[in-house]
C-alpha cells in the first residue's frame, strides 16, 4: 500500500514537473541561466478581493526585471466569482490570456502552474437578524411617543446579504409615509466603499401603548358624555381603530351616536356634539354687511349643530334662508 501511495505521489510531483518542463521547451527556444530567469508559480487555490482577476493577485512573480514582472502582474485572467463564491480556471485558460496580453511570452520566462486553479472571493455576510437590527433601530429613534412605551412586536428581514469586504455602510429608506400604528415596509441598501451593492427588505409591527378614552359603564343612544362617565387606560394602539381620544376633554359634552358596552374605547364615529336647535326652534337670525345689521325672528326646519348650516323660515317675511348655527338662540344668514 505505501508503495502504491508513493508512486501516485511521485506521480503527481512527476506530471507537475513536465508541465514545467514542456512550457519552458516550447516557450524558450534557448535555454538561460536560473539568475536571468523570471519565474511565475501559482499555487493550487487563491483568495482575492475584487471583480477581476490579476495574475499577481494569485501567482508569485519573481525576476531580475521589475517593469515585466509588474507587466506580468497586471495581466487580467478573467471575471472574479461573486463574493463568499469560487470559481476553477483551468492552467490552459491562464497560457492562453499571458499570451494574448504579451504578444507570445518573453523567452527568459518560467512557469509553475497546477492544472487547475480555484478563485475564491473575500466576502463579508450581514445576517438576517443584524438587518433586522438595523431597521428596528431606524423606526425606534423616528417614533412620536416616548421610547419606553413602545417596542417592537415583530420584524423579519427578507434575506442575509453577501458582501464585498471593505468599508460596510447603510441607508434605510421608507418607500411611503410611515405609519407607525400597521405594518412598516423598509428597505435596507447596503454600501461598500461607497458603492451601493446589495438591498434587503425588512417588515416591521410596533406595540405602543398609550392613554386612550374609554367608558366606564354601558351608555345609551343619544346619551350626553358627562365627566364621570369616561376614565383612561393604556392600550396597544396598533390594535385599535384611527379615531381614539387620548384626552377626556375631547369628548365631555359631547353624546354618543349609539349603544356602547362599558369600556368600550370612544373613537371620533361612535361621538357627535348634540344638536343646539331642533325643529321647530324660535331663534334670531342675524344679517350683517358691512355696519348694516339686521335681525328677525325665524323658524328652525332642521336640527343643527354648532357650525352647521341649517334651513330657517323668516317669521315675518316667511321667506326660507339658510343659516349657521351659533348657538341655541342664534342663527346667522351669511352673504
Amino acid at each position: 500500500m505505501d508503495s502504491i501511495r508513493n508512486y501516485n505521489r511521485q506521480g503527481m510531483i512527476g506530471s507537475r514537473l513536465c508541465l514545467f518542463v514542456m512550457v519552458l521547451l516550447l516557450l524558450q527556444p534557448a535555454l538561460v541561466t536560473a539568475q536571468d530567469q523570471t519565474v511565475v508559480r501559482i499555487a493550487p487555490a487563491a483568495e482575492i478581493n475584487s471583480d477581476r482577476i490579476l495574475l499577481s493577485q494569485v501567482a508569485r512573480i519573481a525576476g531580475p526585471d521589475p517593469l515585466l514582472i509588474a507587466r506580468l502582474g497586471n495581466i487580467d485572467i478573467g471575471r472574479a466569482p461573486l463574493p463568499g463564491r469560487k470559481r476553477v480556471i483551468e492552467s490552459r485558460h491562464i497560457l492562453a490570456r499571458m499570451n494574448k496580453s504579451t504578444g507570445g511570452l518573453p523567452r527568459d520566462i518560467g512557469l509553475d502552474f497546477p492544472q487547475r486553479l480555484e478563485v475564491s472571493r473575500k466576502a463579508v455576510t450581514i445576517a438576517k437578524e443584524r438587518i433586522a437590527e438595523i431597521a428596528a433601530e431606524w423606526v425606534l429613534a423616528r417614533v412620536p411617543w416616548d421610547q419606553e412605551n413602545v417596542r417592537v412586536a415583530k420584524v423579519q428581514a427578507n434575506t442575509a446579504v453577501v458582501l464585498p469586504q471593505g468599508r460596510v455602510t447603510y441607508q434605510v429608506k421608507s418607500p411611503g409615509k410611515l405609519d407607525f400604528l400597521n405594518t412598516i415596509a423598509l428597505s435596507v441598501q447596503f454600501l461598500v466603499d461607497g458603492q451601493a451593492v446589495k438591498r434587503a427588505w425588512v417588515t416591521l409591527n410596533l406595540e405602543v401603548i398609550a392613554p386612550v378614552v374609554v367608558v366606564r359603564k354601558p351608555m345609551g343612544r343619544y346619551q350626553p358624555i358627562e365627566s364621570q362617565d369616561v376614565t383612561v387606560v393604556l392600550k396597544d394602539l396598533a390594535k385599535l381603530p384611527s379615531g381614539y381620544f387620548t384626552d377626556p376633554a375631547e369628548v365631555i359634552g359631547k353624546r354618543v351616536k349609539r349603544t356602547v358596552y362599558g369600556n368600550t374605547v370612544l373613537r371620533e364615529d361612535l361621538v357627535e356634539l348634540p344638536p343646539l336647535v331642533n325643529r321647530g326652534d324660535v331663534v334670531t337670525i342675524i344679517a350683517e354687511a358691512g355696519a348694516l345689521r339686521i335681525t328677525a325672528r325665524g323658524e328652525v326646519k332642521a336640527k343643527g349643530r354648532k357650525g352647521e348650516r341649517i334651513s330657517v323660515v323668516n317669521l315675518d317675511s316667511r321667506k326660507r334662508v339658510s343659516a349657521r348655527v351659533l348657538d341655541a338662540r342664534t342663527v346667522k344668514v351669511e352673504f
